[in-house]
């Protein structure tokens, strides 16, 4: 897994906790919950475009590392 792949899988993380964060907070607007929820959909598909030309070990691996 290269370097890019694993910036994107802990900024998938951090923002994946922050959307549950928002979650709980009765003062968020649902524009910026909706701007954060975009933002990690967008990385999670940079993340699934990453695996094309890996093998199943990396790929498994990857898919792993966004789950935990």
């Amino acid at each position: 897994m290269n370097k890019t792949s694993k910036q994107l899988i802990k900024t998938y993380k951090e923002l994946d906790k922050t959307l549950d964060l928002m979650q709980k907070e009765k003062g968020v607007t649902p524009f910026i919950f909706n701007k954060v929820l975009n933002t990690r959909s967008s990385i999670h598909t940079m993340i699934i475009d990453s695996l094309d030309n890996l093998n199943y070990n990396d790929i498994t691996k990857t898919l792993n590392k966004i789950k935990k």
